[in-house]
């Protein structure tokens, strides 16, 4: 609980200083610690102990139980700008053992480790929440997935009973021994031969199992490698004063293909012992819960929100104005109609005789749409002036697509400075 609470006091400390959350372009780093669930291991006890078992009724399930244990990993990749990121990481998971399990009885003596370590290629993609109408978010959602190679180690993973504790394991044995012994001896007798036998005359063991001096161990101490397979699922958190820097929390599903790892079987009683080493196949599924960090190296400041040109003294009226979009839009917002209503206003009141309107994209699609999308802006800016009382041929309209952006970006970004139309009085 402890953990989980600070968690959520970070995440409440660093959301009020986070910034616009963008997409990362360029080289990153992340490193991420917190908390792993192991699922239950269950292999099968082969050869003549587990033909033994399943012949006496029981069940040849070997089972073993973990603790809550812990998780960490780094990595490094490249994010493309265009919420696609790629990246190579190692990790590390930790489990003590709760309890081992063997024929349905509990071996109240457990001890040891599972470790997992590996590495892996992951591919994520991050949500930009603008493209969904939410403008300024300091959030960003992703998820993601990877394939690799992982090595499984059991370290000194055992479990063991002793003395008379066995017992009902040996009645069982026994209990069953006895019933094929005289199936087998009544099968052979007519109903005439059964009705006439004495009771007892039908063969048994007799075994006092109390007495027994009896001892039972499970170990494992062994290494496997196989593929391994994860989904991820978070959040990001820009942190404000330090660009580029981003708190992570998420949640991690990690697997591999099914480990075959050494396992020794050791049964002794009335002084004679017997033990078996088998290469037994265990799962290896993990749940992680995660709280990191990312850093972009390359990250530029953050975009400044867009503003309007601040209104010059009445003696000397602006002759350029901007008008920002959101992205992939082309409809006009309240505050971009001011600004057009106040270029019409100064255009006639300094008597300019032309008016040029040129429509830009920012690099986040295709270089023909984009400038399909700047004539559309250009078109509603000039249709505005026209509302606002300009005559249409005043005005001249020009789109530039994506070849004259305010800010230079990498093919793919949503930079909101690129996203506009430039209104000029001549």
């Amino acid at each position: 609980m402890a953990f989980w609470r600070r968690l959520l006091c970070s995440t409440l400390f660093l959301a009020p200083g986070a910034a616009l959350a963008q997409p990362v372009t360029g080289l990153y780093l992340g490193g991420a610690a917190g908390l792993n669930f192991h699922d239950p291991n269950s292999g099968n006890i082969g050869g003549a102990i587990g033909r033994t078992l399943a012949q006496s009724g029981l069940s040849r399930e070997i089972r073993t139980d973990f603790n809550l244990g812990w998780a960490g990993l780094g990595s490094v990749g490249w994010g493309f700008g265009n919420g696609l990121r790629l990246e190579i990481e190692g990790n590390y998971r930790s489990n003590e053992l709760d309890r081992y399990t063997i024929a349905g009885y509990r071996l109240p003596r457990a001890k040891g480790s599972a470790d997992t370590y590996g590495i892996m290629a992951n591919a994520y993609y991050d949500f930009d929440l603008s493209s969904y109408g939410i403008s300024s978010s300091a959030l960003m959602p992703y998820i993601g997935v990877g394939v690799g190679y992982a090595w499984t180690s059991h370290r000194g993973l055992s479990g063991s009973i002793d003395a008379t504790a066995p017992a009902g394991l040996a009645d069982r044995v026994v209990s069953r021994v006895n019933s094929e012994l005289q199936s087998r001896f009544l099968a052979n007798l007519t109903a005439e031969q059964r009705a006439q036998l004495p009771a007892n005359a039908i063969p048994q063991i007799n075994l006092n199992t109390s007495d027994l001096n009896a001892r039972a161990q499970v170990r494992s101490d062994d290494t496997d490698g196989d593929f391994a397979y994860q989904a991820m699922a978070g959040l990001a958190f820009p942190v404000r004063a330090v660009p580029g820097l981003a708190v992570t929390a998420e949640y991690r599903f990690f697997g591999t293909l099914s480990n075959r790892l050494s396992t020794t079987v050791t049964a002794s009683a009335a002084g004679r012992s017997i033990d078996r080493t088998y290469d037994i196949k265990y799962d290896n599924f993990n749940h992680s819960a995660m709280l990191g960090l990312r850093y972009a190296l390359w990250t530029p400041p953050a975009p400044v929100a867009a503003l309007a040109p601040t209104p010059a003294p009445a003696q000397t009226a602006a002759r350029t104005y901007l008008v920002f979009f959101d992205w992939d839009r082309y409809n006009l917002t309240d505050r971009a109609r001011q600004i057009i209503a106040e270029a019409a206003q100064n255009a006639r009141s300094t008597g300019s005789t032309r008016i040029e309107v040129a429509g830009h994209a920012d690099r986040s699609g295709t270089p023909q749409y984009n400038m399909g999308l700047s004539r559309r802006r250009a078109d509603a800016v000039a249709a505005e002036l026209v509302r606002n009382g300009v005559q249409r041929s005043e005005i001249t309209v020009e789109a530039f697509g994506e070849s004259r952006p305010l800010v230079p970006t990498a093919d793919g970004v949503r930079e909101p400075q690129n996203r506009r139309v430039e209104i000029v009085l001549r």
